[in-house]
């Protein structure tokens, strides 16, 4: 099987500088296992890569959005605009804190519509949302003037660029994830939390330590040190250490990527396939490569019984989610519907050999000539 993020090949390229690292930690000599050296070298390395004045590591995407949530000041009721299609972990801190989230529809890139952002703005909105999907970046412009905080939901966007600014610097706040199908691919999944604002660098700090404040009173008191709400999100040395060597290789990875991508748009382009298109504003990272097909789950058992794992994603609308709905008309996201529908993410990644590349290109061909499946309008 052709896979989508294959674990083996992913530890094979980053088992050299692992292993010692890792011996390092689990040794008798180790001086801690949260928040140690490893910690502090994976997050100076995000500050290199993308500009910030602060990075924090965290145990997932979502906590992070989480702990951003918390140091915006949400509070119950508040609402919050966000996409209306991504991984749930990104509206999820919303509802869990009590807040409304309000939804915002797709563009034909994939990307947050704000197009009608105005239109979405109450006097009970506290911050905005904004996510990058497929690689790309939101469009930043259409909403920095609204005298609104923006939480930068960045997990699929490291290192694309907006206008030439790396994605991860754009908002009040950024979030990053890690894991197996990330730019920087690890095991298993991590975050990170990253600002250039000192009093939020200073309350993130706090609330991903259940909101004790270490350096007035550490966990040997007890309660003492807690100075606000916070939750357990601090990074450990060994997961820290796989992202840290996710980094590094980081860039090799993408030198791949981008020619598996240029493959695919050079040998495909003639056979009708319709292509997610990028945004004009964005330099994608390579994240995804998606394709539009009739329908997208027949489409993906056509492709798993030639042996290739895709991607049909993502498959819900959160507005249609009886837990995540709010009082918003759900139907009122044709974008989302669309993509719902009829996209599919084929295997692009840095780990694909020669052959299998163009085994993919052949079982797209044959399914979309042969068996006559078309793109849709």
């Amino acid at each position: 099987m052709i896979k989508i993020a294959p674990v083996d090949r992913i530890h094979r390229d980053l088992y050299d500088k692992l292993l010692p690292r890792y011996k390092e930690i689990y040794s008798a000599e180790a001086g801690g296992f949260r928040e140690g050296k490893y910690s502090k070298l994976a997050e100076k390395a995000i500050c290199d890569i993308t500009g910030r004045k602060y990075a924090l590591l965290t145990t997932s995407g979502t906590s992070s959005i989480m702990i951003g949530c918390i140091a915006l000041g949400l509070k119950p009721h508040d609402e919050v605009i966000v996409i209306n299609m991504s991984a749930a972990g990104t509206v999820q801190p919303i509802k869990v804190m009590g807040a409304i989230p309000v939804y915002s529809d797709i563009d034909k890139a994939g990307q947050q519509d704000f197009s009608n952002i105005k239109e979405l703005i109450t006097d009970k909105t506290k911050f905005i949302i904004a996510t990058g999907l497929y690689g790309d970046t939101y469009d930043h412009d259409a909403i920095k003037d609204l005298g609104l905080p923006i939480l930068n939901d960045a997990a699929q966007s490291l290192t694309a660029k907006y206008k030439g600014i790396e994605s991860a610097k754009l908002g009040d706040i950024s979030c990053l994830s890690f894991g197996q199908n990330k730019t920087a691919s690890m095991f298993g999944t991590y975050g990170a939390v990253l600002t250039d604002d000192d009093k939020l660098y200073e309350e993130m700090r706090y609330i991903r330590r259940c909101g004790e404040n270490f350096e007035r009173g550490g966990p040997e008191i007890g309660v003492a040190g807690v100075s606000r709400l916070g939750v357990n999100a601090q990074p450990h040395e060994d997961k820290s250490v796989q992202v840290l060597c996710a980094l590094e290789h980081m860039p090799l990875w993408q030198e791949k990527r981008k020619k598996v991508h240029q493959y695919y748009y050079d040998n495909l382009k003639d056979c009708g396939i319709e292509f997610r298109p990028r945004p004009s504003y964005s330099e994608t990272n390579y994240h995804k490569f998606a394709i539009f097909v009739d329908n997208s789950l027949e489409f993906a058992d056509k492709l798993k019984q030639d042996g290739i794992e895709s991607q049909p994603h993502y498959t819900q609308s959160f507005a249609k989610i009886p837990v995540l709905a709010n009082n918003q008309d759900r139907e009122g996201f044709p974008g989302t519907h669309h993509y719902n529908c009829h996209s599919i993410s084929i295997p692009a990644t840095p780990w694909m050999t020669d052959n299998e590349i163009d085994h993919v290109v052949s079982s797209i061909k044959k399914h979309i000539l042969s068996d006559q499946w078309r793109q849709m309008p």
